[in-house]
């Protein structure tokens, strides 16, 4: 009794998790190449749900095609290995036209032989994770692109004040030059103050974004 309340009792967190609409459950049988989906895991796919069972090809057929050959490779190295555990993510595009970034976390069940027997896992909707990592990569690339074009900024006006400086040391540095080098570098050093200026504004706007 109290393991069939467990049972139940797990059921129920899945009803409640499936109904988010962001988790879905299988099971796969190897030998007849068929599987078994929650109704959450048609959903995921956008496809009506069916008690029966169903050809494991219905949703690998949804995996774009420049994910396929990475998907193939993962699950056959998996079985290779013997391995007890398989975690794939894959981009899919649904029936409805809708792109979608799933991960895949199963268990496997061997033979005594080390033939695969089933395949029993869940299906989770990543794709809110897969975009904010494109953002923080688009936003890294943006700083790196920032900073590279900075530092070409700056190589000039300093390229200025060291030849600037080279001719005030020198011995023969007349009046006229002295006032020559003095005005180039009060003209960079104000440039350089404004782009201080600018970076200080925009890092203050980040912080409050933040």
């Amino acid at each position: 009794a109290e393991e069939r309340g467990r049972r139940q009792e797990l059921a129920a967190r899945s009803d409640v998790a499936e109904a988010t609409g962001a988790i879905g459950f299988f099971q796969y049988d190897f030998a007849r190449n068929a599987s078994r989906w929650s109704p959450g895991m048609s959903a995921l796919l956008g496809m009506p749900h069916l008690d029966g069972d169903r050809a494991w090809s219905e949703w690998t057929d949804l995996i774009e095609p420049e994910y396929v050959a990475d998907a193939n490779a993962r699950m056959a190295k998996c079985l290779e290995a013997r391995a007890p555990e398989f975690e794939q993510d894959v981009c899919i595009r649904r029936p409805d036209g809708g792109v979608r970034w799933l991960a895949t976390r199963a268990r496997l069940e061997y033979s005594a032989e080390g033939e695969p027997v089933s395949m029993t896992g869940v299906l989770l909707d990543a794709s809110g994770q897969r975009i904010a990592e494109t953002a923080l990569e688009a936003a890294r690339q943006d700083k790196e692109a920032f900073l590279v074009g900075l530092a070409r900024e700056l190589r000039g006006p300093l390229a200025l004040f060291r030849n600037s400086l080279a001719l005030l040391r020198a011995n023969d540095a007349s009046g006229e030059n002295v006032v020559w080098a003095a005005e180039i570098i009060e003209r960079h050093v104000n440039q350089l103050v404004g782009m201080i200026d600018n970076l200080l504004d925009l890092s203050h706007i980040a912080g409050q974004r933040l």
